[in-house]
């Protein structure tokens, strides 16, 4: 496993050690956080579950609207009220859609009690959800509950973890352990610019060149992998279907 000082002694040895302050470590260490923050979103964009945290939305049967309070909120996967009081049908999904989409009004006393049956006659709960932030500066990650249910109950919301790893510790792990040369061979490209080796600039134009010809032999290897791996976290078998020959 790779951590972030790690990768950024590698990427310093994919430049051929260039002088300590072209690039600068803070140089090196953005660079670092702005490719795993790049590689978190693709991940998020691939429609798989690549990193996934769960959240619990206590509902107390009055307000309809709450803060989502943690730091790392993503893309909503899955929602589902958990049912205490059904022996059998643990948790129940809960739809979620655009703000604008839901339907505004109070469930009826009778749903409290179909929602404690034995075997609950839907596929998902009546409540929906909308999650959306509000304003741009200092924005605040929210839920709607609409139609209101009447009794409090407990949803925990799966979501797809958002990028946060900027005040992490040196010794944090990098995404992807399988893709780390790839995210390093990015930040040596993006590094390049910054790069010197010699007094003469005309020298550092060129090692800069030579550099960048390498960098893009192995990306365009690298790169169009990481796009095919990302799309299944699972390998499919495969299976051949044989025939007899009735001759």
């Amino acid at each position: 496993m790779t951590s972030y000082i790690d990768s950024i002694f590698r990427v310093r040895d994919l430049l051929r050690n260039p002088y300590p302050q072209a690039p600068s470590f803070h140089q090196l260490l953005r660079q670092c956080l702005s490719d795993q923050a790049d590689i978190a979103n693709e991940l998020n964009n691939s429609g798989k579950t690549w990193t996934v945290n769960e959240y619990q939305l206590n509902f107390n049967g009055v307000n309809d609207t709450y803060d989502i309070d943690t730091t790392d909120f993503g893309k909503v996967l899955f929602v589902v009220r958990i049912l205490s009081g059904n022996p059998y049908v643990r948790a129940l999904p809960v739809l979620f859609d655009d703000l604008t989409e839901l339907d505004y009004g109070t469930l009826i006393a009778p749903f409290n009690s179909l929602y404690s049956a034995w075997i609950p006659p839907m596929a998902n709960t009546v409540e929906r959800m909308a999650f959306f932030q509000t304003g741009n500066v200092n924005p605040q990650w929210k839920v709607r509950i609409q139609p209101l249910p009447q009794q409090a109950c407990t949803y925990i919301i799966s979501y797809a973890a958002g990028w946060n790893g900027d005040s992490n510790p040196l010794n944090s792990l990098m995404l992807m352990p399988s893709y780390v040369t790839m995210s390093e061979l990015r930040s040596a490209k993006a590094m390049l610019s910054y790069s010197e080796w010699f007094e003469d600039e005309m020298q550092n134009v060129m090692r800069r060149k030579q550099l960048d010809d390498s960098y893009d032999y192995q990306l365009n290897k690298k790169e169009p992998q990481f796009a095919k791996y990302i799309k299944s976290m699972n390998h499919p078998r495969m299976v051949e279907v044989g025939y007899e020959d009735d001759y």
